[in-house]
């Protein structure tokens, strides 16, 4: 668990110490370090660090030819990625290191387009689990970090290019398309009237659950899955519990925020959609793995929501208040992550590059 911490280290350091240059030059090389960092543990494990590794190694290993991409049975975008891997070298270390480069790019992009203070944003992005819920769900992780770039559109009304992330990241996976409605259904100011749509919509999708399900599975049988309720769900309930104390505790906030608020009411009504689909999930009693990884799609926009959060906060007492309660919180639950919700310790490296260290050292 340590190299997770000594890469959360290195890359909030580096991305503070970026912002705090004013040497453009300077300011690039904290950020390639950033990149770095991110990259290599997400590219140099071994297909045992994440739930549905081997899964992807498998269909890296049967691409052969670009012929490959279309086959069927999977999204193409990571069979594409195989392919362009295997052009490469012929092991799965060029394939997590390719889906590495575009989930570490898509992120640090759109914490640069948006967020107010980067440093944070890259805090909570690794501390929140969300950057590494690609080496658990590979070709869903992908399409999250394309529709975190996406949130730069939604939020300047940019439609094509809206689109064109959308288009991107069902590529990767067709359950990106959920992300597509909100355009138009979120409007850019939080009020009553909104949150009453959101309630009423959780009754809707609770009356509708097992007919809506079944409809999906028509078009795609392996979602039918996603409703499949699981005894225990201890995991998906603490994890839908913390998003759901966020949400309160954002839309609490709303009042003091004088910085920024155009922003902090548009994030917040896409952290509040997602929170739909948490409540259903916990309601129906499905599993993690199911209906209820639809909400990271939304519940990314707290890598920027909480650096508004921070600008707003008045005197050095509630600074220093909040930081520690911030940073504590969201270390423990790092912890947790790392450790129960997923499938991300002991980390090991691929055998290739343990040879590659042998060699060296």
């Amino acid at each position: 668990m340590l190299i997770y911490f000594a890469v959360l280290l290195v890359a909030t350091l580096a991305v503070h110490l970026a912002g705090r240059t004013r040497n453009k030059l300077e300011s690039f090389l904290m950020y390639a370090i950033a990149f770095v960092s991110l990259v290599l543990i997400g590219g140099l494990r071994s297909r045992f660090v994440g739930t549905d590794s081997g899964y992807n190694v498998l269909h890296f290993e049967r691409t052969e030819e670009l012929a490959d991409v279309w086959r069927g049975g999977v999204e193409p975008g990571v069979i594409l990625l195989s392919w362009l891997g295997k052009l490469i070298y012929d092991d799965y270390v060029v394939l997590f290191t390719l889906v590495a480069v575009v989930v570490t790019l898509c992120f640090l992009q759109g914490i640069r387009k948006l967020s107010i203070n980067p440093t944070v944003s890259i805090f909570v992005l690794l501390t929140s689990g969300i950057f590494y819920f690609s080496f658990n769900g590979l070709r869903q992780g992908i399409a999250v970090a394309i529709l975190f770039l996406a949130l730069a559109a939604f939020y300047q009304r940019k439609f094509w290019i809206f689109l064109a992330c959308i288009a991107a990241a069902c590529f990767f996976h067709y359950s990106a398309i959920v992300f597509f409605p909100m355009y138009f259904l979120v409007p850019r100011k939080n009020n009553l009237r909104y949150n009453v749509v959101l309630l009423t919509l959780v009754v809707l999708a609770v009356a509708a659950f097992s007919a809506g399900i079944q409809a999906v599975g028509q078009l795609q049988p392996r979602y039918v899955g996603y409703g499949e309720a699981l005894a225990g769900g201890r995991k998906g309930l603490v994890y839908s519990a913390f998003l759901c104390s966020l949400g309160v505790f954002f839309l609490y906030f709303r009042r003091h925020v004088r910085q920024h608020r155009p922003l902090y009411d548009s994030l917040l009504n896409v952290f509040l959609l997602g929170l739909v689909v948490v409540v259903v999930a916990a309601i129906k009693g499905t599993s993690p793995s199911g209906v209820l990884r639809l909400n990271v799609y939304f519940n990314v926009s707290q890598i920027l929501l909480w650096p508004i959060v921070s600008v707003n906060l008045q005197g050095n007492r509630h600074r220093a208040l909040f930081r520690t309660a911030f940073v504590g919180l969201y270390l423990v639950y790092y912890g947790m992550t790392l450790q129960a919700f997923s499938n991300l310790v002991p980390y090991t490296f691929n055998p290739l590059v343990q040879n590659w260290f042998s060699t060296l050292f």
